[in-house]
């Protein structure tokens, strides 16, 4: 699929101008929708050809937590972090309607993985649940961690990052939540890890999204999923690595706080290229071909080649900052799509603190 470019097909924004608050979580493509949370307690179903508004879901929290989509289900968090009495909403795709919920003690801003029948989230303080995808149905719950980021299901085990207490990576057995493994890092791993190739890629970093540790410490490992023993570390970062590691083309890709994306070699850790973009990033980069799409905390979205890291465009949303929004920052992280209703551009929707959510796509004259 080739890149998306940077054509501005659509933005959405709520109707009244006091109600542009941010829109930190990540977006899903689902088909021709596009579902996102903002920190104005609602989740937004949108069309993915033109923006307009579908559907709306009134929570009782800000929704950071990025929704998943999966059989016709919505699945999304609420509430940031001193937040508590938060839930996971379960809705339905079609009209937004609320089928089920789980109530949790602490705040829910993990993004839900949906995998064989089965929804797996972060409750802060509260752990991580498991719960049947269809009834909500809680299955178990691992106490005893702070869980915020994103799990990762794979080959029967769970592996999720965390940064309060526990500092690492935790393995889990999907079934039944017992531990695997345990594996203590010096940084929070605040994204949830990322797998390719029968490994698991984790990024840690001291310092937070507002504000960099002093002194600044971050790193990008390569572990071994079965044992959790380190195959490489890449220390050559300045700054905390917050977001996850999107891996593709043999290529690790991440953006730090130090301004700048790297591509490593994802077998040896070796560095292939670094680009500097001068502004935090933190947002987790996505791939579209030979494309790496980003965002950076001075509102640039920017397109570099995936082979050598050169500056294929970047887009100025800065420019779209209110008395009302005054936040350039792009924290959400972006979403690809191809193919209907879009056969000849492909797309690709985020989200800015402006209170603005973008969609960008290529010309299809």
């Amino acid at each position: 699929m080739p890149p998306p470019a940077s054509r501005l097909l659509w933005r959405f924004r709520e109707e009244k101008l006091l109600d542009r608050h941010p829109f930190a979580s990540s977006p899903a493509i689902a088909g021709s929708r596009v579902l996102i949370g903002g920190d104005s307690y609602r989740v937004y179903c949108l069309d993915l050809a033109t923006g307009k508004l579908a559907w709306k879901f009134d929570a009782k929290w800000p929704v950071f937590s990025s929704p998943a989509v999966a059989n016709g289900r919505v699945y999304v968090g609420e509430g940031l972090h001193d937040n508590t009495d938060c839930k996971l909403y379960c809705l339905d795709l079609k009209d937004g309607k609320e089928l089920w919920c789980i109530q949790t003690k602490s705040h829910t801003e993990s993004s839900p993985t949906v995998a064989d029948g089965r929804v797996y989230f972060g409750a802060g303080d509260d752990g991580l649940y498991c719960a049947d995808a269809m009834t909500g149905k809680v299955l178990w719950q691992h106490k005893g961690l702070h869980e915020d980021g994103c799990p990762l299901v794979a080959e029967g085990r769970v592996y999720v990052g965390s940064g309060y207490g526990f500092q690492g990576v935790l393995c889990l057995d999907a079934k039944d939540g017992s531990p695997v493994w345990k594996k203590e890092l010096p940084a929070p791993a605040w994204a949830g890890p990322s797998c390719a190739g029968g490994r698991l890629y984790v990024a840690i970093g001291k310092g937070t999204f507002t504000e960099s540790a002093k002194p600044p410490y971050g790193e990008v490992r390569c572990l071994d999923p079965k044992t959790g023993q380190d195959v490489w570390r890449f220390r050559e970062v300045k700054d905390a690595v917050l977001t996850a590691v999107a891996v593709s083309g043999g290529r690790a890709v991440f953006g730090s706080r130090d301004g700048a994306c790297y591509a490593v070699d994802a077998a040896t850790g070796k560095p292939i290229w670094r680009t500097d973009v001068g502004s935090p990033i933190l947002s987790s980069p996505a791939v579209a071909g030979d494309a790496v799409l980003f965002g950076d905390d001075e509102g640039r979205f920017t397109c570099l080649r995936l082979s050598d890291g050169a500056k294929l465009w970047s887009l100025d949303t800065s420019d779209d900052v209110s008395v009302i929004s005054p936040d350039p920052r792009i924290i959400s992280s972006p979403a690809v799509a191809g193919g209907s209703p879009l056969p000849a551009m492909g797309a690709v929707v985020f989200g800015s603190s402006n209170g603005t959510v973008y969609c960008l796509g290529r010309s299809g004259d």
